[in-house]
């Protein structure tokens, strides 16, 4: 079977990073204005960025960011950061998804008890990334095969890429938590934690739902 590599698009890619970074700037912006009316576009604008970010993962993770798979790596763990998305977890799980499709083991990085039980419970456990979040932060706080602790006989090589992203996760949340502490500000209250639990997660889950539901989940046909 001839396989075909994936087409790179790098200024495409770019453009839309340019994009990202633009609006994430007028968003901290508009949540530094002493309004009411500027926080709240400034969080939904922000919110929106990060899901979108994760969204330019994605791409990052199938190599066609950049020619670069450092690159790719580098830019890829950066855009996930906010959102405590792993890239290289979210690469393992992903590819294997490709390949487990339509098995009993397909198992994707995000995935939504909403397809398998609808009801509003199962909803606004996927709205906001629940699954996802506790996750990650037992990846960052907690044992496992990607947490950040795992240490000893427990710690698995193949998981250190993992560990070194949840690290930064780590490192990036006690730095905010200081900050906070120190100062006595709530700047990433409102630039951070704030977009990405109450935008940032429901924007990501309506993206990937519609992808998703309807499906033929027991196909081993990916337009299926």
């Amino acid at each position: 079977v001839k396989t075909i590599a994936p087409e790179v698009k790098s200024g495409p890619f770019v453009a839309k990073l340019a994009v990202v970074l633009l609006l994430l700037s007028l968003g901290l912006h508009l949540v530094s204005l002493d309004s009411i009316p500027a926080l709240f576009l400034g969080v939904m604008v922000i919110g929106a960025m990060l899901a979108h970010a994760v969204e330019l993962q994605h791409q990052c993770l199938h190599n066609t960011a950049f020619k670069s798979r450092a690159a790719n790596r580098v830019v890829g763990i950066l855009l996930g950061l906010p959102m405590l998305s792993s890239f290289h977890a979210y690469r393992r799980a992903h590819m294997e998804h490709h390949r487990k499709l339509g098995t009993p083991n397909d198992k994707p990085y995000f995935s939504y008890r909403f397809l398998e039980n609808p009801s509003a419970a199962a909803l606004l456990y996927d709205l906001f990334g629940i699954a996802h979040l506790r996750s990650a932060l037992a990846s960052i706080f907690l044992q496992g095969k990607s947490g950040l602790i795992t240490a000893g006989s427990d710690a698995d090589e193949d998981y250190t890429a993992e560990r070194v992203d949840y690290a930064l996760m780590a490192f990036a949340l006690a730095c905010a938590f200081l900050y906070s502490i120190t100062t006595g500000s709530d700047f990433f209250l409102k630039a951070w934690l704030v977009p990405m639990l109450l935008v940032g997660q429901p924007v990501h889950f309506l993206v990937e739902l519609p992808e998703h539901i309807g499906c033929a989940a027991a196909s081993t046909d990916p337009l299926r």
